[in-house]
């Protein structure tokens, strides 16, 4: 059985009094693309940087294959391709400088360059400059320069905000690629629920901090009859248990809160949708 690509234990992050993360326990299997939802101010950008090491976890424990010491995770994290929200291209430099500049900094091979370029369908401008770029054509960069040493991981934040439906769909044909070809696990931060569901094979769901459910893309076509927009929001607001409820008579009182979340495992609160929606089985 191979080890996990991440494993996160009891992770948290404060502030000060302010605790904005966790406790978070969470695994992510290798090959498998996560999709991760939430409101603003969920945590999602937090867990990211942890992730990533540009954050240190307050309390709580980390590994990527098995590694876990800090020279262990340094090595690791050489295997995890990264593609910010804000982007990681040169705008003064063309799609070839951009991928020479960054294999001169890390101290990778620049033979691999035509090939992530030509994968990116960004060939035949790979000598224009990043700032004569559409937004599609800088995310598919950006995208590649991630891909840089072939990382066994990508960890991604919204790489289809802005973009148009165009756009939108080369993205996802290009990770389903990467994962069919590569086996490469990833992990997706993205408000663009629709398109979400279209690439990942399992969701995490976090609200205020709190990982408050796991799903496959299987329980979203069972329990939300594949929308999972609507999906979603019977979990972050509670409607579930609202309507529970209400069958029960028990018509006073909020339909969720954050005790709730904070005292069931994602795992009970699907398993409460399950039994709104009329299921009987919970696959896991």
């Amino acid at each position: 059985m191979s080890l996990p690509a991440a494993r996160l234990a009891g992770v948290t992050k404060r502030y000060r009094s302010n605790v904005v993360l966790g406790p978070v326990d969470l695994e992510l299997e290798s090959g498998r693309i996560y999709g991760l939802i939430g409101e603003n101010g969920a945590g999602k950008s937090t867990l990211i940087r942890i992730l990533m090491g540009l954050s240190r976890p307050s309390s709580g424990t980390i590994e990527l294959w098995g590694e876990h010491d800090v020279a262990g995770l340094r090595r690791a994290r050489a295997s995890v391709g990264y593609v910010p929200d804000a982007g990681a291209s040169y705008p003064q430099l063309s799609a070839t400088d951009n991928l020479k500049a960054r294999c001169l900094e890390w101290g990778l091979d620049q033979g691999q360059i035509p090939h992530l370029l030509d994968m990116a369908g960004l060939a035949d401008t790979s000598k224009k400059k990043v700032r004569s770029f559409s937004l599609g054509m800088r995310r598919r960069l950006d995208l590649t320069i991630a891909l840089l040493g072939n990382p066994r991981m990508l960890v991604l934040d919204e790489p289809t905000n802005g973009l148009d439906p165009l756009g939108t769909v080369e993205i996802r044909q290009l990770l389903r690629r990467l994962n069919e070809e590569r086996a490469t696990t990833m992990l997706i931060s993205s408000h663009n629920l629709s398109e979400l569901h279209q690439t990942a094979t399992d969701f995490l769901v976090l609200s205020h901090g709190h990982l408050i459910a796991e799903m496959t893309a299987d329980d979203v076509d069972r329990l939300g009859g594949g929308n999972l927009e609507e999906l979603y929001m019977d979990i972050a607001l509670g409607r579930f248990r609202e309507r529970r409820r209400h069958a029960q008579g028990q018509t006073h009182g909020m339909g969720y809160s954050q005790r709730d979340a904070r005292t069931e495992t994602p795992s009970d609160i699907v398993r409460e949708v399950e039994t709104a929606r009329g299921g009987s089985h919970y696959a896991r």
